[in-house]
């Protein structure tokens, strides 16, 4: 059953998936969150929700690892989740059993149509909850149907994180269906497949996703901001992007790109490195030598931890 937001016990506040990766490792020391239905009667009779993987580090091409809410306890016959999987399936059985949005459905994920950019945005979480506070209060029937319809085909196919995005995306790419069409907010229509360029294929004039392999270049001395290097060029110049301390202590997904960037240094064995993605087009900055990746703000940034195919990571 897809469940899109939970309440977080240790947080006592409703969130996304997505958010509480965040917050989980914004913790000094780190503890497993645990998650009740956002649902106001099954909150009040404590059905438990798993929130699965929020406390692991994310791994480029494994979207099994893929952070998501997974039905725990039964819920509630009137539970909005219940509510919203039984149209959400009743559409399925009228629609094309094959498509992309169906097989991710199946997947308990979301097939998202819509991406408004961080800066412009409220958080995942408000951004369904004010939503979900509609469809709570509709009693007529027919009325509520068609609100938990216009929620499956607006707010809970839009995404208003980055992180969100590229994991649809990596959904879809493992299912080869980038074709999807996407519309990102202010610009217009897209698909997956033309919105995310690997660095060596970007267009700087074009806003898009870039995303390519790097590995840590310096760690400075305060031990928390850092450099890297890209493995790939563009325009047959390297490529460097830098995250000063200040960004990482005032991004509320600093902690997360952190711990990130800690278990890469610390893991010798496997001599693991990062696939970043980030919100680019007007960000590289060229010099004599390199092109630099300016970046104002983590929320346009994603990284994830590529581990040798030979080697079993345990993050």
């Amino acid at each position: 059953m897809r469940i899109d937001l939970a309440f977080c016990i240790e947080l006592e506040k409703t969130v996304d998936i997505y958010k509480a990766c965040q917050e989980f490792s914004a913790q000094t020391k780190y503890s497993k969150f645990h998650f009740l239905c956002s649902d106001p009667v099954c909150r009040e009779t404590g059905t438990r929700v798993s929130g699965v993987n929020h406390q692991y580090l994310p791994e480029d091409d494994d979207v099994l690892k893929s952070p998501h809410y997974r039905m725990w306890d039964i819920h509630s016959a009137e539970c909005e989740w219940v509510c919203i999987n039984e149209v959400a399936n009743d559409a399925l059985h009228e629609n094309d059993s094959e498509s992309a949005g169906s097989i991710l459905n199946k997947k308990n994920r979301k097939l998202i149509t819509k991406f408004i950019l961080p800066d412009d945005a409220e958080s995942n979480s408000d951004f369904i909850s004010n939503e979900l506070t509609s469809i709570r209060k509709e009693k007529n029937p027919e009325n509520k149907v068609k609100k938990i319809k216009d929620y499956l085909r607006v707010t809970g196919s839009t995404a208003t994180c980055l992180e969100s995005l590229v994991s649809c995306f990596e959904e879809l790419k493992a299912i080869d269906r980038l074709d999807e069409n996407l519309t990102i907010s202010g610009y217009g229509e897209t698909t997956f497949k033309t919105f995310f360029k690997q660095l060596k294929f970007a267009h700087t004039s074009q806003l898009s996703v870039i995303h390519g392999g790097a590995r840590i270049y310096k760690r400075y001395s305060n031990g928390v901001g850092f450099s890297l290097n890209f493995l790939d060029k563009y325009n047959k110049k390297h490529v460097s992007m830098y995250v000063s301390s200040d960004m990482l202590k005032n991004s509320k997904n600093g902690g997360r790109i952190l711990r990130i960037v800690d278990e890469v240094q610390n893991t010798t064995d496997s001599n693991p490195y990062l696939k970043v993605y980030w919100i680019g087009g007007m960000h590289l900055e060229e010099g004599d030598s390199h092109y630099k990746v300016n970046i104002n703000t983590l929320a346009h940034v994603v990284m994830k931890i590529v581990y040798p195919k030979t080697t079993q990571s345990n993050s």
